[in-house]
């Protein structure tokens, strides 16, 4: 529980504690209530955290425009203290749960930009020597490594290069896989 007596500073207060909820009066020396809350809303770091106002007044009217503004709840002076400890724990547990989510939704969106760099590079990598078919099998998972074969006619062509042993004996690798590639 941290306590401000000095409203123009409450914003500022705010940012160096980050309190889970605020607790404001709507009636305070040397600023309005409803400005306040406005000035918590337009603040990046204050403008998620749960608002509760105290006021004397009941009347309709004040409390809409409490809402209006951005406050997430309102309570008539003086409330029971089980009925402010109460809301201030509900409003706090929600926040905390929000902060939680977006934590985790973050760290989501971290580990599925590392599984698409590293989908990347396995695509780019075995995409020199496997058809994109083989390599988005490879990418599904498990199942697409897992060992055994199917039953499938197939062709297969055998050719041999005359000259090819003596040929790759003299070139470098680079020209005998150039020679390769052209003849493939």
């Amino acid at each position: 529980f941290h306590y401000c007596n000095d409203p123009t500073t409450a914003l500022a207060r705010a940012n160096e504690i980050g309190p889970t909820v605020i607790l404001q009066d709507i009636v305070m020396p040397q600023i309005d209530g409803l400005t306040l809350i406005r000035f918590f809303r337009a603040n990046a770091r204050t403008r998620d955290i749960p608002l509760i106002v105290l006021s004397t007044k009941e009347e309709p009217q004040g409390k809409a425009e409490a809402f209006h503004v951005g406050a997430n709840d309102y309570m008539v002076k003086f409330p029971d203290k089980l009925e402010v400890v109460a809301r201030l724990r509900y409003h706090s547990r929600g926040y905390i749960s929000m902060l939680e989510r977006n934590e985790a939704f973050a760290a989501l969106q971290e580990s599925q930009k590392q599984l698409e760099v590293r989908n990347r590079f396995i695509r780019d990598t075995f995409g020199r020597y496997l058809s994109d078919e083989v390599v988005s099998s490879l990418l599904e998972g498990p199942a697409g490594l897992a060992l055994g074969g199917e039953k499938r006619k197939v062709t297969i062509m055998m050719t041999d290069l005359r000259g090819f042993t003596s040929l790759s004996e003299r070139l470098s690798p680079e020209s005998v896989v150039r020679v390769l590639n052209n003849f493939l």
